[in-house]
């Protein structure tokens, strides 16, 4: 059959989705090239997002979903411009069953040319 090729996807709310690339035969030890991801959001305009859901799928042959975890968001709204490095647990989603750790590096910023805040996660 062959080894995983996990793909990445990070949702924050209604604001936005980006997702990896695919980290060919990454296994359960991924890494993936381009690691930077944004999502923009504007707070005048928008509420503030409660969390963000992180997917982890293997793109190959079954294309099932390895694992999800969600990460409280306004803990680190409020650490505004310090970056937060952590690993999470990602559970299955039909059981809920621990399906292993993801690490992510969280950076919330705000441009103040145009008010609004970026979120910038690497996996």
């Amino acid at each position: 059959m062959g080894v995983q090729d996990p793909i990445c996807t990070l949702i924050l709310g209604n604001h936005g989705t980006v997702r990896t690339e695919e980290a060919t035969d990454g296994g359960n030890r991924p890494k993936w090239k381009n690691q930077q991801r944004y999502i923009s959001y504007t707070n005048a305009v928008q509420n503030k997002p409660d969390e963000l859901k992180v997917i982890l799928k293997n793109n190959g042959f079954a294309g099932k979903t390895i694992g999800v975890c969600t990460i409280p968001i306004q803990p680190l709204i409020s650490t505004l411009g310090n970056e937060s490095v952590a690993w999470y647990t990602l559970k299955s989603e039909s059981k809920g069953r621990p399906a292993g750790e993801i690490e992510i590096s969280l950076l919330f910023t705000k441009d103040t040319g145009d008010e609004k805040n970026v979120v910038h996660a690497t996996v």
